[in-house]
């Protein structure tokens, strides 16, 4: 029990620091598909958000969704959520227009999008919405694969 308080303390004054000095909490991600890389930023998982990195995030929202479209040609989507079900381009559009950043990850045949919104330390969590969000997309040639994304 002891490690488990050390560890939260720890964090603590990780971020403690990082707002104190603006040290942001972004990395830089690489997703390479079918021989072709991006380069985007992302909230590691481990610290916090300062002022300027979600605009960071969203400076980069253009070119990932770029790369998506060139790679997913020929391809079928799904929108990932309790249950799969397939999805149109001009849903994943609408989604598009309306949120803040994305973010793409690659399988060996899938190519996965993230359109989030809100939070960027509160996006990936279901009680967060609606306030913060992502919507995950799947691009497969035929079906998904029964990976959770």
């Amino acid at each position: 029990m002891n490690q488990v308080f050390a560890y939260q303390d720890f964090r603590r004054q990780i971020h403690k620091y990082q707002i104190q000095n603006r040290v942001s909490g972004i990395i830089w991600r690489t997703c390479t598909y079918q021989g072709r890389s991006i380069k985007y930023p992302e909230l590691h998982n481990q610290l916090i958000a300062v002022p300027g990195d979600k605009e960071i995030l969203m400076k980069y929202k253009e070119s990932v969704i770029t790369f998506w479209w060139q790679m997913t040609k020929g391809m079928k989507f799904w929108l990932s959520a309790h249950r799969r079900r397939p999805i149109s381009y001009d849903s994943i559009q609408d989604f598009i227009d309306e949120v803040e950043w994305a973010e793409v990850d690659a399988g060996r045949t899938e190519l996965y999008l993230g359109l989030c919104w809100g939070n960027p330390q509160e996006y990936q969590y279901q009680w967060a919405k609606p306030d913060s969000g992502c919507h995950r997309i799947i691009a497969a040639v035929d079906q998904p694969s029964s990976i959770k994304v």
